[in-house]
């Protein structure tokens, strides 16, 4: 799968009020082949997901981790990259889908436009 590098997971306060009351397990941070520091999310899954648009929205989800973390002023340090890593519940070999700073740039513009979405809509939806 390529050389990992395992850090101590950072987690901005302002971040995990958006999970709180559910059951997650929080994606880690590392350095994936000795390259930037990265956000790794871990899926498991039945169905194989050999390409990164298998995943559907994880990568929206990665981005979303990128940028709490990369906003938070408690963290002296950048992420600049993600990785998503499908393992499979039958010990078939996991896929990882690395996503270089390009790529999260493109979902990150995915992930803003949704979080318009959903801030407009919540909006509508409160009386006034």
């Amino acid at each position: 799968m390529g050389r990992l590098s395992t850090t101590e997971p950072h987690w901005p306060g302002s971040f995990l009020w958006f999970l709180s009351g559910s059951s997650y397990v929080f994606p880690t941070s590392s350095r994936f082949q000795g390259g930037s520091l990265c956000v790794i999310d871990w899926k498991t899954s039945e169905k194989p997901k050999p390409f990164i648009r298998n995943t559907f929205d994880n990568p929206l989800q990665v981005v979303a981790y990128v940028g709490a973390i990369n906003h938070d002023g408690n963290y002296s340090f950048q992420v600049h990259c993600g990785l998503i890593v499908v393992a499979y519940k039958d010990g078939s070999p996991a896929h990882p889908h690395f996503m270089d700073p390009e790529l999260c740039s493109q979902y990150w513009e995915k992930w803003l436009l949704r979080l318009e979405e959903y801030t407009k809509k919540e909006k509508d939806q409160k009386p006034d």
